[in-house]
Order: structure tokens, then C-alpha cells, then sequence
């Protein structure tokens, strides 16, 4: 019985201590604009994800990303960035 109880008591400490913390959850969306998205609703979109309490935001990385990465940075999101190969072409002259 002892054993037991010893058993149920160290549970209990185990999982008190492993519980989620708000502050600790990385809520993230991913944000493919494809440049089709106005200025006037990426500032709203913005608002809307950090009134979501969205922290991070994966999107590629491209001229028209850029605007909307910095501002949603400014407002205390994080972006995970992708990059991928440019073909001759589509990069420009050097």
C-alpha cells in the first residue's frame, strides 16, 4: 500500500510540473500571399494575427514578402522564411 502511494505521489509531482505554459506555445500560420495580397490587407491580416496571439508566421521569401515580413515583425511576429532556388531568369542580371 505504501508503494503505492509512493507511486501516486510522484505522478502527481511529474505531471504538476510538465503542464503547458501559455507564454511557451509557438502558434504559427503560414502566410502565402503570392503578391495577390493589397498593402492595406496585409496590415489588417497583421492585426488580425497578433489579436490571434499568433507568434510565428512561414512564408517565402520574395520581393512582395518582404514588406509584410517586416511589418508583422514589428508587431512582435517571428517569420520562418523559406528560400529556394531562382532560376537564371526569374533572379535578373547580376
Amino acid at each position: 500500500m505504501k508503494n503505492i502511494l509512493i507511486l501516486i505521489l510522484a505522478c502527481a509531482l511529474f505531471f504538476g510540473y510538465q503542464e503547458a505554459r501559455a507564454e511557451n506555445v509557438i502558434v504559427g500560420v503560414i502566410a502565402n500571399h503570392n503578391g495577390t495580397l493589397p498593402e492595406s490587407f496585409q496590415d489588417e491580416e497583421i492585426k488580425q494575427l497578433a489579436e490571434s496571439h499568433v507568434t510565428t508566421i512561414r512564408t517565402g521569401l520574395a520581393s512582395f514578402n518582404i514588406d509584410f515580413i517586416i511589418k508583422a515583425h514589428q508587431r512582435g511576429i517571428g517569420s520562418i522564411v523559406i528560400v529556394g532556388p531562382f532560376s537564371a531568369e526569374r533572379a535578373g542580371p547580376i
